[in-house]
């Protein structure tokens, strides 16, 4: 009798647990903050989605809340243990008119108890400017140039500044910024 009972709780214990196992989704980071970027780039990050549970992880659909987010993972199934990435892309064309900063979530939905998951990437979108052509003179007058975060500045041959070193002085703040430090800008060259 005693031993018809242990087989018994043996056989109970080891048919039962399989119920106990569930998939567990983690992913490394739950945010990404991508700093800085001009209006119109394309921010990419990709996070790393683990299954850390004892079952197989199925994700079901991987959600945004806008069309500018897209996102691309090479397989839905993802065993006990086993890593994939997912690259989530976001396009910020038009989003420097927005009240800043600016946050996209991405959400997860899997088998896993604990669904669904979320990610969010975060950042400020800045404002692209474009101004005309302004001609500098070394050593010449100081001249008004356009507010922006970034530019392309090109130097024509017919002006070159003869071992002068070229900088850009934000008046406002009083830092000088040059453009391609320990660079000797020659005629024809283009520093961004």
């Amino acid at each position: 009798m005693e031993r018809r009972a242990l087989v018994a709780f043996f056989v109970f214990l080891f048919v039962g647990l399989p119920g106990y196992s569930q998939p567990c989704l983690s992913i490394d980071h739950s945010s990404f903050d991508f700093g800085e970027v001009m209006d119109g780039a394309v921010v990419e990050h990709t996070f790393l989605l683990k299954n850390v549970g004892d079952m197989t992880l199925k994700i079901f659909r991987v959600a945004y809340n806008c069309s500018c987010t897209t996102y691309e993972i090479p397989k839905t199934e993802i065993a006990p243990g086993e890593s994939v990435p997912l690259t989530v892309c976001f396009t910020t064309t038009g989003y420097s008119a927005l009240p800043q900063p600016i946050s996209q979530t991405v959400t997860i939905y899997s088998n896993d108890p604990a669904n669904p998951h979320e990610i969010a990437l975060q950042g400020r979108v800045l404002a692209t400017q474009t101004a005309a052509a302004i001609e500098l003179t070394a050593g010449g007058p100081l001249l008004p140039i356009p507010t922006a975060s970034c530019f392309t500045l090109s130097v024509l041959p017919r002006r070159l500044c003869n071992g002068r070193t070229l900088a850009l002085i934000n008046l406002r703040n009083g830092y000088t910024h040059s453009v391609c430090p320990s660079v000797l800008i020659e005629g024809g060259q283009i520093c961004d």
